[in-house]
């Protein structure tokens, strides 16, 4: 079996694992039913315009629809990856033509890369439909809105693979997973209540975990008396979030193709 023969079919068992009817179908119309909740006319104000506007539309892909995406990447990567080691078949995919590396992406494209590609295709689709015109018209808002949404899942996520491959148990990485995305998810409320214009250290290190949290400051301005980050400074949030998913899933590469015994 040659080196691309052994892609392909790898990363079809993948899909095969990951998408099966009706995993996907379902978790499509959850994405799908959260965005006509968030985004309808009823649940935000049309008092707000231009780019103000096109953020509040796309933002609500930050409440139950990424919810929804966050529990999917962490059934894929538990039992996507998890599974594979816990009951030793990962073994079977070490015996193809392919560097580890090359197996932990082909695994990673499945369960994070169409994952999102899947979210992200239904919550474009829908605005479409509700507000057409907002979205041609701020696209870099909306886009940028989606960047910065996804940085706190694909963190979590990373944290989660370590788990993964130091545990080798799908259950209990799973549930790893569900409570630090909780307990983080948490974690803003006191950060909240404590922060005051001359004390918000605690806001802007956690916006370095989830960056979202500096592109709300900014684009609500008028409600936010705590801390009102530049452009710039969301930017530089943005690109310290993503430097951490980088640094995380690198170790985690790192792991696997060095570290990881079966």
């Amino acid at each position: 079996m040659n080196k691309n023969s052994s892609i392909v079919e790898m990363f079809t068992m993948t899909l095969n694992e990951d998408y099966r009817f009706p995993i996907p179908e379902v978790f499509a119309f959850l994405y799908a039913f959260g965005t006509f909740v968030l985004s309808n006319p009823v649940s935000i104000s049309y008092a707000r315009t231009g780019e103000h506007l096109a953020y509040d539309f796309a933002s609500s892909i930050n409440g139950l629809p990424m919810f929804f995406f966050t529990i999917f990447l962490f059934k894929n990567i538990s039992y996507g990856i998890g599974y594979d080691l816990e009951r030793g078949i990962a073994q079977t995919f070490f015996s193809y033509p392919l560097r580890r590396r090359q197996i932990l992406t082909i695994k990673l494209v499945s369960a994070l890369g169409l994952a999102t590609a899947l979210l992200l295709g239904v919550h474009v689709f829908s605005l479409l439909i509700l507000v057409p015109d907002v979205l041609r018209k701020y696209f870099f808002t909306v886009v940028l809105t989606y960047v910065v949404d996804l940085c706190f899942p694909f963190l979590l996520s990373g944290f989660l693979l370590l788990v993964v491959l130091v545990s080798k148990k799908s259950g209990l990485s799973l549930a790893a997973g569900i409570g630090a995305y909780f307990l983080f998810s948490m974690l803003i409320i006191p950060i909240m209540l404590s922060s005051s214009p001359e004390s918000n250290l605690g806001l802007k290190v956690y916006s370095v975990f989830n960056p979202s949290i500096a592109l709300h400051m900014y684009y609500n301005q008028s409600k936010s008396r705590v801390w009102i980050p530049s452009f710039s400074e969301v930017l530089l949030y943005v690109a310290m979030g993503y430097f951490l998913v980088a640094l995380i899933f690198i170790v985690g590469y790192a792991y696997f193709q060095k570290r990881l015994e079966l």
